[in-house]
């Protein structure tokens, strides 16, 4: 299922896609920088505004929000649902183990080596301020945490290694029947929200799984 949102202020719609029975969708495409020519890619997709979210400044966070906020709507529309259950927002952790001294907390400056890591919790608690009153059962929380550093950009990296990277929050307590929204920034190999996906109807088989990301790699 295709939306095509449209929103004041902003370059272009977004054409984003949902999978109904694979629970899966996207907000826009990503096309990695040289896959078109640099007037098209700049104007013509969300590609710059995308690499401007894995830097991290708020500002550059919150740019999604409002359209990825209508992009949650439509979704939660298609799947049966009462106002009874929790709907929780789960941002997909980085590559970077959360514990670890480079694990980066901080928007990316110019000479840093990193992206901003915490860039989808950021971007969950914003969704969260922007969807509470249209769905008061809906929160943000931190459930999933990477223990193994590993290499997301890497597709030979399966759906069950990156699920062995990860482990739920014990923290956090889970007990009803609920709807997980995961969330990342870019889906490539799908490989990392999958892992993530698997993680969770382990140890949570009576939750409902949508995976949703801002952007799909598309190669032209």
């Amino acid at each position: 299922m295709n939306f095509d949102i449209k929103l004041e202020g902003y370059k272009l719609s977004f054409k984003s896609s949902y999978d109904k029975k694979r629970k899966t969708g996207y907000l826009c495409e990503y096309f990695p920088y040289g896959s078109l020519r640099a007037k098209t890619w700049r104007h013509n997709t969300w590609s710059p505004e995308i690499l401007n979210y894995k830097e991290g400044e708020d500002n550059d966070i919150k740019f999604f929000v409002e359209p990825f906020s209508i992009l949650i709507k439509e979704v939660l529309n298609l799947t049966p649902f009462t106002n009874n259950e929790p709907i929780f927002l789960v941002p997909i952790p980085t590559s970077i183990v959360w514990n670890k001294p480079e694990y980066n907390n901080n928007p990316r400056k110019k000479g840093d080596p990193r992206n901003r890591d915490n860039r989808n919790i950021i971007f969950c608690q914003m969704l969260k301020n922007a969807l509470s009153k249209k769905f008061p059962s809906l929160t943000d929380i931190e459930l999933i945490r990477r223990v193994t550093r590993v290499k997301t950009k890497d597709k030979s990296i399966t759906a069950q290694q990156h699920k062995a990277s990860m482990k739920i929050n014990n923290s956090i307590c889970i007990n009803n029947k609920a709807i997980i929204i995961l969330i990342d920034d870019i889906i490539t190999h799908g490989n990392t929200i999958n892992g993530a996906k698997l993680l969770i109807q382990e140890q949570l088989p009576a939750t409902e799984i949508i995976c949703l990301a801002i952007s799909r790699t598309t190669l032209s």
